[in-house]
């Protein structure tokens, strides 16, 4: 009995407390109701997802603030003293621009320099590396620049010496760029070498002589203009002997002998076709020639290996018709005839011959007896004086 009521009382006041609270709820008492979390005011500008750009971040452009800061860099870099407004054709007035090394990419970095027209974009030169990095190269100084229309097309050139350290010393170094119709400059890499290596002391009138540049109105026949360029350029490149002119065709225009200063050099033959120069290189420095019959017989020899190639000018070219050789076949262990003469193997155009074949074969195309020397000790001309010679 005892039990029931302890269970009976239990769940009375169970009863009496569960009221109690749904009355609590429905009078809305603060004191026992029960608060939802709050959730943030959220806005609609929160929601939005920020644009995602699909252009690599090295090929975005830059922002008006970053643009203009590395035009102010670059303006800081300018070489004021080697930058011009000058009068260029095809294009007419622009604005040349010389610009420092950025030494903030590497301390090898190379001058630049730009040509602006008016409002196109700027036309930047092409360096000496295409990558504007010259390793082991320090840039020190622009030391001229010049827009002398150097091969005379009537498009204006671009000429520019800069001096550089490398190892501790100190060079000068030209590039030269020439100029077309379009207006557009092309950095001529070999004539740029030329320069470079046959000058020792670079300044844009040594430059401008070695092109040949104020030289055409000096001579009154083309081929004596072509002449004076030959021995110039020759001039300050190869210490060649001397020079001399011969008649080795019938036409009024010579050939220009240049003679070597070794036997191993030769001798160069210089003839005139076409508006231009052309050379033949001869073995070693023994030649003939039949004046006015266009042959010309270059006869040399060294440890028993001798040969008559035999030469004539056609269509403007020197071009070699026949060709002998004759030697010992065994240069060890030379042989001997009874009269105590060598004992030579003899070759003409190619076929084995005897000797007495030989001489016939070479005779049929080039009588030594008419032959003069291509040249006589002591009676050629040095440069300067062979380009008063062609003048007069």
């Amino acid at each position: 009995m005892k039990l029931i009521k302890k269970v009976s009382g239990l769940c009375g006041i169970m009863m009496i407390a569960m009221l109690f609270v749904a009355c609590g709820k429905k009078s809305g008492d603060s004191a026992v109701s029960v608060k939802e979390p709050q959730k943030p005011d959220v806005t609609e500008e929160a929601h939005e997802t920020p644009e995602i750009s699909e252009t690599p971040q090295s090929m975005q452009k830059p922002t008006p603030a970053v643009a203009t800061a590395t035009a102010d860099r670059k303006e800081r870099r300018r070489i004021e003293e080697q930058s011009f407004s000058i009068s260029i054709s095809p294009l007419g007035k622009v604005e040349f621009f010389s610009y420092a090394p950025d030494l903030s990419i590497s301390k090898y970095a190379d001058v630049t320099f730009e040509i602006e027209n008016g409002d196109k974009d700027a036309n930047k030169l092409e360096g000496m590396d295409t990558s504007d990095l010259r390793e082991g190269i320090i840039f020190k100084q622009v030391e001229a620049v010049s827009f002398k229309d150097y091969n005379n097309d009537s498009y204006g050139d671009i000429i520019i010496i800069c001096s550089y350290e490398k190892e501790e010393k100190m060079y000068s170094e030209a590039r030269i760029y020439s100029g077309s119709r379009k207006g557009e400059f092309t950095l001529e890499r070999q004539i740029s070498s030329d320069v470079n290596g046959a000058l020792s002391k670079l300044t844009i009138q040594n430059i401008l002589d070695f092109l040949g540049v104020g030289r055409t109105e000096e001579t009154d026949s083309p081929w004596k203009q072509a002449y004076i360029d030959v021995i110039t350029k020759d001039d300050k490149t190869t210490p060649w002997e001397g020079y001399a002119l011969i008649y080795v065709d019938d036409d009024e225009i010579p050939e220009l002998v240049k003679i070597g200063s070794f036997e191993a050099m030769g001798c160069m033959i210089v003839n005139y076709s076409d508006g231009n120069a052309h050379e033949t290189q001869l073995d070693r420095l023994g030649f003939t020639y039949i004046p006015k019959e266009n042959l010309l017989c270059n006869s040399d020899g060294l440890m028993d290996c001798n040969y008559d190639l035999v030469y004539s000018i056609i269509d403007g070219r020197m071009t070699q018709i026949a060709a002998g050789y004759y030697d010992a076949v065994d240069n060890s262990n030379v042989q001997f005839d009874e009269k105590g003469e060598v004992m030579y193997q003899y070759k003409w155009n190619g076929a084995i011959v005897n000797q007495e074949e030989y001489q016939k074969q070479l005779k049929a195309v080039y009588d030594r007896e008419k032959a003069l020397d291509g040249y006589y000790s002591g009676e050629y001309f040095s440069a300067e004086e062979m380009i008063e010679q062609i003048k007069n």
